[in-house]
């Protein structure tokens, strides 16, 4: 493969990995396919880092892109390198030697095989809906960034109100994603949105007066999410949780996530 082949990295936030425990992802793709890297946060208490497979692992996991390994490294430094990047702490773990050695729980946690997940293993994956809960100081809040686009819809029970931001898939290529916010309090957002941001916003204060008053109100259990297209203006949703999930299911079907009571 010529370096000047091209390639997109693509940042995968705790709030779809694993919001628990610090772990995110960075997604390699190319012509050859996607592969997925994992790593923990700059919250976690090792200061943050990513896991690379070593040459040994390289072989193993990925026979087809036999001499690829230090092109992607590079590739991946550079990205984390950048001015606007937030992931410059993960460069130690992608440079120095015997690094992660000094973090052998946090490495085998993270020690994966990087090939494509299958459409078997992402619909196992998705039966568990993770929880978007704040855990990091600002400004390394939990977000989630998405280069699709998405329509808002309000899904109203007798006692509650969600609302959902849908994605369809297209049949052998993406997989439809949903993101609920549950019991809506408030909701100030687009009804669609092309290229779209969600971020946990709740410690890094409200952006105005009347965004403040009412997040004042309700937040003894509720959190504040900023939510904007790819070069649209901010909204934001006051809700006690929000999930995100993803499944194979066709235009049209009904959402994954159980209508309100």
């Amino acid at each position: 493969m010529p370096g000047s082949a091209k390639f997109e990295i693509r940042y995968v936030s705790p709030a779809i990995v694993r919001s628990d425990d610090h772990v995110f992802a960075l997604q390699h793709v190319d012509e050859q396919g996607e592969l997925t890297f994992f790593g923990l946060e700059s919250g976690h208490a090792s200061g943050g880092m990513l896991y690379f497979p070593t040459v040994e692992e390289w072989d193993s996991f990925l026979p087809k892109r036999g001499g690829q390994r230090s092109r992607i490294l590079e590739r991946l430094f550079d990205y984390a390198s950048r001015k606007d990047s937030h992931l410059g702490f993960i460069v130690p773990s992608l440079l120095e030697p015997g690094y992660l050695a000094r973090w052998p729980k946090e490495r085998d946690l993270l020690r994966r095989d990087p090939s494509p997940i299958t459409p078997e293993q992402l619909k196992k994956a998705v039966l568990e809906v993770v929880l978007v809960n704040s855990s990091f100081p600002h400004p390394s809040v939990p977000r989630a960034a998405f280069k699709r686009n998405f329509r808002a819809e309000t899904i109203k029970g007798d006692v509650i109100t969600n609302v959902v931001l849908c994605s369809d898939g297209k049949p052998g290529r993406d997989s439809r994603i949903e993101i609920q916010f549950l019991a809506v309090e408030y909701n100030k957002i687009s009804a669609a949105f092309e290229g779209l941001f969600v971020e946990d916003v709740t410690d890094a204060g409200a952006p105005d007066a009347e965004t403040a008053a009412i997040l004042a109100k309700w937040k003894g259990s509720s959190r504040l999410y900023r939510v904007r297209a790819m070069n649209g203006p901010s909204g934001y949703i006051i809700s006690p949780r929000c999930a995100i999930g993803a499944d194979e299911a066709p235009p049209g079907s009904p959402s994954m996530f159980p209508r309100p009571g």
